[in-house]
């Protein structure tokens, strides 16, 4: 059997840190997926058919890639809308689009645990490209299945930092937001909200 390499990342106590920094986010899933909910209600009376939060929060997920919030909320709704891919998205995108109104199934190590955690799995977390400058790992490793599983279980272990510290309950989605919106405001980029209703 191969040894797998898993390269070092950054300690769950600093992630902690980074979390604390970022609380004024640790409501950011749980606000997404109420206004996921709300979109999808508002959705289906304007198209005429039915769009429930899973197909709502599954195309955010999936066109969520390399762009920020807002645009990924516009490209999913024209998406929704008008039934075609939406020019200028990338093509890996444009083929998970179509590979999931074939198979309803969300892909990727990336888009799955996001699609879940903005329908509301207070469990799932999600490893992007800004989290992957909190680990302080190349994001292209983190699509490895043990490198993933060592950074998932290390921004668990900060939430139980952090809750310890704190004297709170924070679950891990919500903890990974906090750590998210940190690394965000510390590049200099404002934290988008997930908005979706304000672009219906």
């Amino acid at each position: 059997m191969k040894n797998i390499k898993i390269p070092r990342m950054t300690s769950a106590a600093r992630l902690a840190d980074l979390a604390q920094r970022g609380i004024g986010s640790a409501d950011w899933y749980e606000q997404a997926a109420v206004e996921i909910a709300d979109a999808a209600q508002r959705l289906t009376a304007e198209l005429g058919r039915t769009i429930s939060p899973k197909y709502l929060g599954d195309i955010l997920a999936i066109t969520s890639p390399r762009v920020a919030v807002r645009r990924n909320i516009r490209l999913a709704l024209q998406y929704i809308r008008s039934g075609t891919i939406p020019s200028g998205i990338l093509p890996t995108v444009a083929i998970a689009l179509r590979r999931y109104e074939q198979t309803g199934i969300v892909r990727g190590v990336k888009v799955g645990p996001f699609s879940k955690a903005i329908l509301g799995n207070p469990q799932a977390i999600v490893l992007d490209v800004w989290m992957s400058r909190a680990l302080g790992v190349d994001q292209p490793k983190l699509s490895g299945l043990a490198v993933h599983r060592r950074a998932s279980s290390r921004v668990a272990t900060a939430a139980r930092i952090l809750n310890d510290r704190l004297g709170t309950d924070h679950q891990p989605a919500a903890v990974q937001a906090m750590i998210w919106a940190t690394v965000v405001t510390d590049a200099g980029r404002a934290v988008a909200r997930f908005n979706v209703t304000d672009h219906l």
